[in-house]
């Protein structure tokens, strides 16, 4: 792993704990029985789209960034991306 990469993550990580955190609570307030159904079948449904890994279809992006604007970042730290047809 690039020196680079390892850092990056570093870096990130209380972030991406932080983002675990709360999709515990998420989880955790969903599964309450206080919890309404509405939003029980809301969480669950952003979930599944979520799982699923069809940003396009779905129309919502997981990235604050279009995905022009990631091409464009990943551009200038030497990455390019490729896009390829899904396999069926």
């Amino acid at each position: 792993m690039p020196e680079w990469l390892l850092s990056c993550h570093i870096q990130m990580l209380p972030r991406l704990q932080a983002e675990e955190s709360l999709r515990q609570v998420n989880v955790l307030a969903v599964a309450s029985p206080y919890a309404k159904q509405y939003e029980r079948t809301r969480a669950m449904g952003k979930w599944r789209r979520m799982a699923s890994g069809d940003r396009e279809t779905h129309g919502f992006h997981l990235s604050e960034m279009s995905p022009a604007q990631e091409q464009v970042a990943l551009a200038q730290l030497g990455m390019t991306i490729k896009t390829v047809p899904r396999p069926n």
